[in-house]
Parts: C-alpha cells; sequence; structure tokens
C-alpha cells in the first residue's frame, strides 16, 4: 500500500487511478486505526508524504482517509515517546504534528485569496480536525506539565 500511495503521490490521476488511491486510503485508515504495528511500519517507512496527500488528494475519500491515517499515528503517543515520560512539547516535535498544522493553516488562509484551491482547503480542514484532536486529548491526558 505504501508503495502504491508513493508511486502515485503529487501527479495528475486518471479516474481509474484515483481509485486506487481511494481504496489504497480506506485500508491504510483500516489499518493503522486497529494496528499499532501497522502504525509502526508507517513511521519506520516514511509518514510525510500521507499528510501531504491529506490536503492535496484530487479524492475527498483519499483525504479524508489520509487524513484518519495522520490522527492514528498522532494518537498513539507510544509511538513518539515514552510512556512514562511523556512531554507534549517532545510529541509535537517528534511526531510532525506541528508541520502539518502550520501546513494546514497555510492552505485555510488561501480562502480569503481571489482564487484558491478547494481540495486543499477541504484536505486541511480534515487534517487539521486531526491534528487539534490529538493536541487536544495528549495536552488533557498530561495536566501539569509546564509547556503544554
Amino acid at each position: 500500500i505504501l508503495n502504491t500511495l508513493e508511486s502515485y503521490r503529487n501527479r495528475p490521476l486518471t479516474r481509474d487511478e484515483a481509485g486506487l488511491m481511494d481504496e489504497c486510503s480506506i485500508c491504510l485508515a483500516g489499518c493503522l486505526s486497529s494496528s499499532q504495528e501497522a502504525r509502526r511500519v508507517v513511521k519506520t517507512h516514511g509518514f510525510e508524504g500521507i499528510a501531504d496527500q491529506a490536503l492535496r488528494s484530487s479524492s475527498s475519500k483519499a483525504r479524508r482517509n489520509f487524513a484518519d491515517v495522520m490522527r492514528s499515528l498522532y494518537e498513539d503517543k507510544s509511538m513518539w515517546c515514552n510512556a512514562n515520560d511523556f512531554s507534549v512539547s517532545a510529541w509535537i516535535s517528534q511526531s510532525g504534528l506541528l508541520e502539518s498544522a502550520r501546513a494546514c493553516r497555510e492552505s485555510l488562509d488561501t480562502m480569503f485569496e481571489a482564487s484558491y484551491v478547494l481540495g486543499e482547503v477541504h484536505g486541511a480542514s480534515f487534517l487539521g480536525a486531526s491534528c487539534v484532536r490529538a493536541f487536544r486529548l495528549a495536552a488533557f491526558d498530561t495536566p501539569n506539565e509546564p509547556d503544554s
């Protein structure tokens, strides 16, 4: 799935290729929502392109599922920090959540320009919601941390 996603990244897709991306995003979201091992494999393989596809995929279904993939990665705090000394700051830095949130803000800011890409704004709303949810859950779970 990851190799397929990478091979179709950042290029125009035919209708059949867009359908394949939809199905890959559905399968990946399902795997990551239910398997920590799958999340570890994706983290090892590289997940930065998935956040980008959540913003820029030509398919609404794929954007939504890629945002779910990122949410599953972000919310699994054990992948980013030791459970005994979890730090929100370290988690934000290691997971790439801040970069994703910034990319979402930049895409959402384009709504006020004369021309903007609706798909990116749509993707930014899904990915941004995943970032906010993960952050709120992490901050809620770690009261009394000075940098949260």
